[in-house]
Protein backbone atom coordinates (compact mmCIF):
# COMPACT_ATOMS: atom_id res chain seq x y z
CA UNK A 1 0.00 0.00 0.00
CA UNK A 2 1.12 3.06 -0.77
CA UNK A 3 1.91 6.06 2.16
CA UNK A 4 0.73 9.91 2.23
CA UNK A 5 1.50 11.81 -0.33
CA UNK A 6 -0.03 14.34 -1.93
CA UNK A 7 -2.40 14.02 -4.41
CA UNK A 8 -3.97 16.66 -7.53
CA UNK A 9 -7.77 16.80 -8.01
CA UNK A 10 -8.65 18.16 -11.42
CA UNK A 11 -11.64 19.90 -13.05
CA UNK A 12 -11.58 20.64 -16.86
CA UNK A 13 -13.56 22.00 -19.66
CA UNK A 14 -12.25 20.50 -23.01
CA UNK A 15 -13.09 19.78 -26.33
CA UNK A 16 -14.57 16.39 -27.36
CA UNK A 17 -14.56 14.95 -30.60
CA UNK A 18 -18.46 12.93 -31.26
CA UNK A 19 -20.57 11.70 -33.98
CA UNK A 20 -23.52 12.47 -33.27
CA UNK A 21 -25.78 11.15 -36.23
CA UNK A 22 -26.81 7.43 -37.12
CA UNK A 23 -27.66 7.59 -40.25
CA UNK A 24 -27.06 9.44 -43.75
CA UNK A 25 -27.29 13.27 -43.84
CA UNK A 26 -26.93 15.82 -46.66
CA UNK A 27 -22.97 16.86 -46.74
CA UNK A 28 -24.26 20.78 -46.35
CA UNK A 29 -26.48 19.58 -43.36
CA UNK A 30 -23.46 18.75 -41.30
CA UNK A 31 -22.77 21.31 -38.46
CA UNK A 32 -19.18 21.78 -37.49
CA UNK A 33 -18.94 23.09 -33.90
CA UNK A 34 -17.04 21.32 -31.03
CA UNK A 35 -18.45 19.37 -28.06
CA UNK A 36 -17.53 21.35 -24.96
CA UNK A 37 -17.24 18.92 -22.05
CA UNK A 38 -16.82 18.82 -18.32
CA UNK A 39 -14.90 16.26 -16.69
CA UNK A 40 -13.12 16.14 -12.72
CA UNK A 41 -11.34 13.29 -11.46
CA UNK A 42 -7.60 12.34 -9.64
CA UNK A 43 -4.85 13.49 -11.99
CA UNK A 44 -2.53 10.15 -11.80
CA UNK A 45 -0.54 10.91 -15.09
CA UNK A 46 0.57 13.50 -16.77
CA UNK A 47 2.95 13.67 -19.96
CA UNK A 48 4.01 16.50 -21.91
CA UNK A 49 1.04 15.60 -24.55
CA UNK A 50 -1.48 13.53 -22.00
CA UNK A 51 -3.45 14.48 -18.91
CA UNK A 52 -5.15 11.09 -17.41
CA UNK A 53 -7.77 11.67 -14.65
CA UNK A 54 -9.34 8.78 -13.04
CA UNK A 55 -13.03 9.51 -11.44
CA UNK A 56 -12.21 6.36 -9.14
CA UNK A 57 -9.46 5.22 -6.92
CA UNK A 58 -8.62 3.35 -3.91
CA UNK A 59 -5.16 2.04 -2.80
CA UNK A 60 -3.29 1.76 -5.72
CA UNK A 61 -6.32 1.18 -7.98
CA UNK A 62 -8.10 3.55 -10.63
CA UNK A 63 -11.04 3.17 -12.42
CA UNK A 64 -12.91 5.39 -15.25
CA UNK A 65 -9.23 6.77 -16.50
CA UNK A 66 -9.92 9.07 -19.23
CA UNK A 67 -7.10 10.28 -21.10
CA UNK A 68 -7.41 13.98 -22.43
CA UNK A 69 -4.93 15.35 -25.25
CA UNK A 70 -3.66 18.92 -23.81
CA UNK A 71 -4.41 20.49 -26.97
CA UNK A 72 -8.00 19.62 -26.20
CA UNK A 73 -8.05 21.24 -22.94
CA UNK A 74 -9.85 24.59 -22.74
CA UNK A 75 -9.72 25.16 -19.13
CA UNK A 76 -8.25 23.16 -16.27
CA UNK A 77 -8.14 24.07 -12.41
CA UNK A 78 -5.57 21.97 -9.89
CA UNK A 79 -6.76 21.55 -6.34
CA UNK A 80 -4.02 19.81 -4.45
CA UNK A 81 -4.69 18.10 -1.24
CA UNK A 82 -2.88 15.51 1.72
CA UNK A 83 -4.50 11.81 -0.19
CA UNK A 84 -3.96 8.43 1.93
CA UNK A 85 -4.12 5.90 -0.14
CA UNK A 86 -4.09 3.29 2.75
CA UNK A 87 -6.94 2.07 5.18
Amino acid sequence: MAKNKNATYVILTWHDSCSDNASWIENDDVTVEPLLIASAGLLIKETKEILCIACATYEERSASIFQIPKSCIQKIKRIKFPFNFTR
